[in-house]
């Protein structure tokens, strides 16, 4: 195959001739430059139409303070000269005009309201509309000062506006304009403020009070900080203009007279005069103090007005540059986009193709192919006499990517993964199988064990006279029929499909006091079942195997003196409920998560189900026959597990039941013990107690087809048998709810013969308690030593 094909280029050989990759990254940049001259653009718009709007507000405030000194004026001479009040209507006619100019600078604005810009023009307007709201103090009964600082803080407010210029542009050349326009807004104010103050004073002709004296040096001192803060932030232009401007006999005179001013009021306040007459300095300047003040004020406006005007024309200049750029930008990017398209298609072609088979193969093993193998694996095991290296070579389809550049020998790397994968998948399931043989025979040899061991546990119970004896041959028939549970769960991981067989039909009160029989503690379960319902024959065994875990796991982890309740009963599906409810240390929330979670999905079994065998168990069991199986918290403490059993779990309506112990002849259980003891459960005198249940497994599996318990009848003693098995022979119950055992009345020697009438000599009342006593104590004394629950 020739390597001149495009689609057999080295990858290093078309990533240099791939062009698209560098363009594509000029074009982001181009694209992104394009847009930021586009925003940029867009700001230096917004900021000059907050610079004119800035010198609208400027020029609002210096028309307001204009008013509020003639306010000021007319509100200190008694509100009654005529001609003061007309002066005040005409300036308020050019307010007027300067609030127009304001509101139409922000509608004209294209700020949005809902942003910060938008807030802050809001505001201003809505400082606009108080401006009535202050004059209507000035002709009503409001005295002068609260009437002067009114207009004083609303003139304040509105020059706070300022600062929105360095926050809309960001741009240093906007931030130093800002500062000098606030320093010179601060000292133009605070010049309008004295001339407005002393001009009261001077109309009311009494004398100059404390607090108003106290307005006039903070103005002053004021004043002078926002002239020095001027010059120290402006340039040399800057502060020529302020000097050329702000300079003249007029302006000398105003810092004369207020020079004057001040320091014939200070002089006069040393002496301790509250209110003082007006001096000499007041009587020569009465007149015109007002108009002189006036002209430094207006010069300080008009070094306003000259900056508002520089910062308009720079921000212009500004958009006009930005626009120009994004202009540029975007032929730039379309040329470059044109030239660059064609080429790009040509190579993407030759490298997408590839990868994109190589992609779907590599999907399609991981979704489809590989797991599809394992599956089998796990099914079907390695066919007979096939190796590992011919099942994973038969099993892998090369990827359908046949180019000799470095994307097809990565799918070729590909291909010897997958090989190697369904080699090691082969492995590990042979190992899992003889893993699992492994756990089967170990469990089966354990299991033989003890079934022996329970047969010779039966006998010795049998022949056991003495009660406290009799109560640790008890504790040990416990122990074992929990050892063959144990078995059995090694089976269930070892992968046998069913333990414990039985094609028979059980009623559900039978398969759950079977499951408390395999407890230690089998006295502090209370069952309380509606009748019924019965467990299909191939369910039984396995039913009583989960339910014997999950009793035993609600034991251990509840106190000694709590009941453990097993509640069922029918549903109107067909389907039936059971509920194992224990009040003990309870679960967390997590925890209870990754337990049902387990439960759902049981998986395979491994290293960590050595820790939960139990639960692992459960689940697996619950799988094999459509169990629910669900734990809950419980309101006040505990674990409520829920058990549903589908219709397939249990018999159909009307399947007959055999009678024998299991099925009809166990009354319901007793009433529960007095609180606060140790008894175990009251029985009825008909009802054998559960591990005599237990015992007496082993006839579930008669044939219920037969009208006649099945046995030879050559041999009498096989219906002795039977008929011991269906009611055997007790002597009452004790107080605790134990079975009074008459020693050898059950047993069946093996012929046709009947037993002894009497065994054993006849033991008074007193030495009978005793030992049912010691019985009792070595009940109590093997709960006590149980073991851990298994989680």
């Amino acid at each position: 195959m020739s390597r001149l094909l495009l689609r057999n280029w080295r990858v290093w050989q078309r990533l240099v001739a791939l062009i698209l990759v560098p363009t594509a990254v000029a074009a982001a940049l181009c694209v992104q430059e394009f847009q930021d001259a586009g925003a940029q653009a867009r700001q230096y718009h917004r900021t000059e139409a907050m610079v004119r709007l800035s010198g609208a507000v400027a020029a609002l405030g210096y028309e307001l303070a204009a008013e509020r000194g003639l306010s000021n004026g007319y509100t200190s001479s008694g509100r009654k000269r005529a001609d003061l009040l007309e002066t005040v209507k005409a300036q308020r006619a050019e307010t007027d005009g300067a609030a127009a100019e304001v509101r139409r600078l922000a509608e004209r604005s294209g700020v949005d309201p809902e942003s910060a810009f938008g807030y802050r023009i809001q505001t201003v307007l809505g400082l606009v509309d108080t401006i009535e709201v202050q004059r209507a103090d000035v002709t009503g009964a409001t005295p002068p000062m609260a009437v002067f600082t009114g207009y004083s803080t609303l003139i304040s407010e509105l020059l706070s506006f300022l600062d929105v210029i360095e926050q809309s542009g960001g741009d240093p050349e906007l931030g130093h304009g800002q500062r000098l326009l606030r320093a010179l807004a601060l000292a133009a104010e605070n010049a309008g403020r004295q001339r407005g103050m002393l001009n009261g004073v001077l109309r009311r002709g009494t004398g100059i009070r404390g607090d108003e004296l106290t307005v006039v040096l903070v103005a002053r001192q004021q004043h002078l900080d926002g002239v020095a803060d001027f010059k120290s932030a402006a340039e040399g232009d800057e502060i020529r203009l302020y000097d050329e401007t702000v300079t003249g006999d007029e302006v000398a005179r105003a810092y004369g007279i207020l020079r004057e001013v001040i320091e014939a009021v200070e002089q006069a306040f040393s002496r301790g005069g509250d209110a003082l007459r007006l001096n000499r300095v007041f009587r020569e300047n009465a007149g015109d103090w007002f108009a002189v003040m006036t002209v430094l004020v207006d010069r300080i406006h008009q070094v306003e007005e000259r900056i508002i005007k520089d910062l308009v024309g720079y921000s212009e200049r500004r958009a006009a540059e930005a626009e120009a750029a994004r202009l540029r930008l975007g032929v730039l990017l379309s040329a470059v986009m044109l030239v660059v398209l064609g080429l790009t298609l040509l190579i993407a072609r030759s490298l997408v193709n590839p990868l994109r088979a190589l992609r779907g193969g590599a999907l399609e093993i991981a979704d489809r192919r590989l797991p599809g193998t394992v599956r089998r694996l796990r099914e079907d095991g390695i066919p007979v006499g096939e190796s590992l290296e011919d099942f994973a070579a038969a099993s892998v389809v090369p990827l359908e990517v046949d180019s000799t550049d470095e994307i097809g020998q990565v799918a070729r790397a590909f291909d010897e993964v997958h090989r190697e994968a369904v080699r090691l998948a082969a492995e590990e399931a042979r190992l899992r199988g003889e893993v699992g043989t492994m756990f089967v025979n170990l469990s089966r040899r354990s299991q033989t064990l003890v079934e022996l061991q329970l047969k010779l546990i039966e006998r010795l119970e049998d022949d056991e006279p003495d009660a406290e004896r009799l109560g640790q041959l008890f504790r040990l028939d416990h122990l074992a029929t929990r050892m063959r549970r144990n078995a059995e769960s090694l089976l269930v991981l070892g992968g046998v499909e069913q333990v414990r067989r039985s094609q028979r039909p059980v009623p559900l009160i039978d398969v759950v006091r079977a499951a408390v029989s395999e407890v230690e503690q089998y006295a502090r379960v209370r069952p309380r079942l509606q009748e019924g319902v019965v467990i299909a024959g191939p369910v039984v065994g396995d039913l009583v195997h989960l339910l014997a875990e999950l009793i035993e796991n609600a034991l251990s982890f509840s106190p000694d003196t709590a009941k453990v309740e097993v509640t069922g009963q029918p549903m109107q599906d067909g389907s039936a409920i059971l509920q194992v409810v224990d009040h003990g240390v309870g679960m967390t929330g997590e925890e209870l998560r990754d337990a049902n979670e387990r439960l759902r999905a049981p998986g395979e079994a491994g290293v960590s189900v050595a820790r939960r065998m139990g639960l692992f168990v459960v689940g697996r069991l619950a799988a094999r026959h459509g169990v629910r199986v669900e734990l809950r918290p419980v309101e006040f403490g505990g674990v409520c597990v829920l058990i549903v059993l589908p219709r397939g779990a249990l018999a159909e309506p009307g399947t007959p039941v055999p009678d024998g112990p299991s099925a009809a002849a166990v009354g319901p259980w007793g009433p529960s013990p007095a609180e606060g003891t140790d008894a175990l459960p009251v029985l009825t005198a008909a009802e054998p107690t559960p591990v005599f249940a237990a015992a007496e497994s082993e006839w579930f599996r008669r044939d219920a087809s037969s009208s006649s318990p099945g046995w030879p009848a050559a041999d009498p003693g096989w219906e002795r048998a039977a008929r011991v098995s269906g009611m055997p022979d007790v002597g009452g119950v004790t107080g605790k709810g134990l079975p009074k055992r008459v020693p050898g009345a059950n047993k069946v020697h093996g012929g046709a013969a009947p037993p002894p009438a009497a065994f054993g000599p006849v033991r008074s009342a007193g030495d009978v308690a005793a030992r049912l006593d010691s019985l009792q104590r070595g009940v109590r004394k093997g709960r006590h030593s149980s073991e851990t629950r298994e989680p």
